[in-house]
């Protein structure tokens, strides 16, 4: 199986939350937010409150799904997955973006799994200013392990894409750790846990032909 990050891997936004912030006009409540998240001051529990909260009151299910709607795949990307499926891969995603933004990539790409966060809506479908937390950012190699018993996979058999700091369980969790920089300069927390580093999505190919050869 190969997971993958979402935002900033398989597509060009770094973030589904950033998208939304921009769209609201609510990105300095989301930077605050996020930095004493990552300091460890707040629970992602509290972060995600906190997000929501800060977007409008009328925002809707149906405006989150739009404004993610418009989402650009990174280049190279559904040639990968093509390549993977060629091979009989497995494919997921594990990612602390949004549910509206992994549905509809993993649809087009034709993931088979994906674990994500969600917004938490009333029957009429506004937000309640909740979140319904799928994946935590510090620790997406919890949501890995759950997919892969879903898939029936041993994560000795798991290959992990990332590029950021939030991707640094995932990727140790794995047999095969992966950094992706498409500028050519990872994630020096990522250095610290990657196997291989790649600046094309499509340079993972050779990774997996060359791990399936070692596999008895």
């Amino acid at each position: 199986m190969v997971a993958f990050d979402l935002d900033g891997t398989l597509t060009v936004e770094s973030s589904s939350w950033r998208r939304l912030h921009e769209f609201f006009g609510t990105e300095r409540k989301g930077e605050e937010a996020l930095r004493e998240y990552e300091l460890g001051k707040i629970s992602y529990e509290e972060f995600v409150r906190r997000d929501i909260s800060a977007w409008p009151k009328e925002a809707t299910v149906e405006t989150i799904s739009g404004v993610l709607s418009n989402f650009v795949l990174r280049q190279g990307a559904e040639e990968l997955i093509y390549g993977l499926k060629l091979r009989k891969m497995k494919v997921a995603v594990v990612t602390s973006g949004l549910e509206a933004l992994a549905k509809r990539v993993c649809e087009r790409l034709q993931i088979d799994k994906y674990v994500a966060n969600d917004v938490e809506a009333d029957a009429s479908g506004r937000l309640t200013g909740r979140g319904i937390i799928g994946v935590e950012p510090f620790k997406k190699d919890l949501a890995l392990l759950k997919i892969a018993e879903q898939l029936r996979v041993s994560l000795d058999e798991t290959v992990a894409v990332g590029d950021t700091k939030f991707d640094a369980s995932l990727l140790r969790a794995a047999r095969i750790g992966v950094a992706f920089a498409e500028d050519g300069k990872p994630d020096p927390e990522l250095l610290k846990v990657a196997n291989y580093v790649i600046t094309k999505l499509t340079d993972l190919l050779a990774i997996v032909d060359l791990a399936n050869e070692d596999c008895p």
